[in-house]
């Protein structure tokens, strides 16, 4: 597929599937080698500023030297926005290459899931094969995704002990979380 194609494809996955939950996209996972399982992630979950919020904690992370992947949705102006490292869409060519990758080993298993769940599988595998790291040894995703349930494996960034996490500045929450930021290295 080329990406005008792989973007149709995306568009054409329907936005629910049967059966609801997890159990498909799970499958697909697992013949996708588990890439998610490999990953290591920051959650940002909340009402409003979700994407302001990863966009500033990814940028606080690259500053910080780490090779940091950020998935949010929905996208501003392209679609490639979804899906960045370090600032950088993803490109056109690897966007087509991952959905053609994808999509291939889903009908293959016939693992079928919500276009919101492919997308979530291609920047997994994608996040997993460009090294984002932490350190040397480990890997950040910062995920803002629009349905939370589909995400049992990603970290809840505000265990920050807020007294109301709504009312306070999502960037006082993540300098609140010290054992977050000692985790990565950014405190002692």
């Amino acid at each position: 597929m080329n990406y005008e194609q792989s973007i149709n494809y995306i568009h054409s996955i329907p936005k629910f599937c049967r059966p609801l939950g997890n159990a498909n996209l799970e499958k697909l996972l697992t013949h996708l080698g588990n890439p998610q399982k490999k990953l290591k992630f920051i959650h940002i979950a909340g009402t409003n500023g979700k994407g302001s919020t990863a966009a500033m904690t990814a940028e606080i992370l690259k500053k910080s030297g780490f090779k940091t992947g950020l998935f949010t949705s929905p996208y501003l102006e392209v679609f490639n926005e979804r899906i960045r490292i370090n600032g950088e869409n993803i490109t056109d060519n690897d966007l087509a290459e991952y959905v053609t990758r994808v999509k291939a080993i889903m009908e293959k298993n016939n693992a079928l899931v919500s276009e919101f769940a492919f997308i979530t599988a291609v920047s997994f595998l994608y996040f997993y094969e460009k090294q984002c790291d932490i350190k040397n040894f480990t890997k950040l995703v910062l995920s803002d995704p629009e349905n939370t349930s589909h995400n049992k494996i990603v970290e809840d960034l505000f265990k920050s002990g807020a007294k109301d996490p709504l009312e306070n500045e999502k960037l006082t929450q993540l300098a609140e979380n010290s054992k977050l930021l000692k985790d990565l290295g950014l405190l002692d």
